[in-house]
Order: C-alpha cells, then sequence, then structure tokens
C-alpha cells in the first residue's frame, strides 16, 4: 500500500521523535535499524546531512574558521542534530582533570595542512560522553582519528572561531 507525501521543508521535521508504527513510511527516506553496523551509511530522519542540508554542506568546505557564515549557521541551526565525518584535530586536557578534556574537530579527513569547516569543539567531556556504540568504540581517541559525528548544534564564538557541539553518537570510519 503505497502513498505519496508531500515535500517537507527540513523546518517542518520534528528531531528525534520516533514515527507510530502504524504510519507508512516514504520510501525516499531509509529508516536505520538499531544498532546498525555501517554507521556512515544511514542517518536519522531528521538529522541535518550534508546531502540532505545544503547550509551543511557549505558549512563543512569552508577553509576560514572565522567565515562569517559560521555564526549564521549556528544561529540559524541551534539545538538541531548535524551528522557529519570529520576528525579530531587536537585533544587538551580540560583544566586540571586527568578523565575529562575539550577535542578540536574539523570535517573531512585528517590532514594537518588542510582542514576544513569550522573549529568545531566538544568541550569539557569524557570518553564515554563520545557515546560509542559497543561494536564500533575504540579504545582511545587520539589527534587524526577520523569519526562519524552526530552532534547537537551550539554556540559559535567569533573571537576564538570555537564552535560548540555537544556529543550525541560518534562511530569510527
Amino acid at each position: 500500500d503505497l502513498h505519496s507525501f508531500p515535500t517537507r521543508r527540513s523546518s517542518d521535521l520534528v528531531l528525534n521523535q520516533p514515527s507510530p508504527s502504524s504510519s507508512p513510511q516514504s520510501p525516499a527516506v531509509p529508516t536505520p535499524e538499531e544498532g546498525s553496523s555501517v554507521p556512515e551509511a544511514t542517518s536519522t530522519p531528521g538529522n541535518l546531512t550534508v546531502e540532505n542540508n545544503s547550509d551543511l554542506a557549505a558549512l563543512l568546505s569552508l577553509r576560514d574558521p572565522g567565515d562569517p557564515s559560521i555564526a549564521a549557521f549556528a544561529s540559524k541551526y541551534q539545538g538541531r542534530i548535524i551528522e557529519f565525518d570529520g576528525c579530531v584535530a587536537a585533544v587538551a586536557r580540560h583544566g586540571s582533570t586527568k578523565t575529562r578534556f575539550d577535542y578540536l574537530l574539523s570535517a573531512g579527513n585528517c590532514d594537518p595542512d588542510s582542514a576544513l569547516g569550522p573549529n568545531f569543539q566538544f568541550y569539557d567531556i569524557n570518553y564515554y560522553d563520545f557515546h560509542f556504540p559497543a561494536d564500533n568504540s575504540p579504545g582511545s581517541v587520539p589527534v587524526g582519528t577520523n569519526l562519524r559525528f552526530t552532534a547537537e548544534v551550539g554556540k559559535y564564538d567569533s573571537k576564538t572561531t570555537l564552535f560548540q557541539l555537544r556529543p550525541v553518537k560518534t562511530s569510527m570510519r
């Protein structure tokens, strides 16, 4: 029993709200199964990705971490969930703690000579805050690790050029 659905704008989507089982799913929107072992091939409907959001695609291709469009993106999408391939560009201890860290993230694969996108930051987190799935978790998260990030958009500070994200889920790639 196929139904056609009107095209929805991204502003009409409700995040992180599962569809009732009685509602039909559009065949154009794949629904990932829980515990999928191929996280880079699936995304959660409603999350912003480079495939469904041109603003995010443009953001992740920037070469200037101080570009004014970053502040506009942060303001427009604060609180929304984004998914992207990125890497750990730097790690620093958070204050004098031994188990909490600040992670600097960039878009795409790690390349010390050519970082892409904003200076994303996971601020004051520990290993468990990455929310790795049990079957896809590394022993540690050093500089140079390529990952798939699912994170909540936070604030952007144009003085430091740090764009805060809150990790929701992270997987190896």
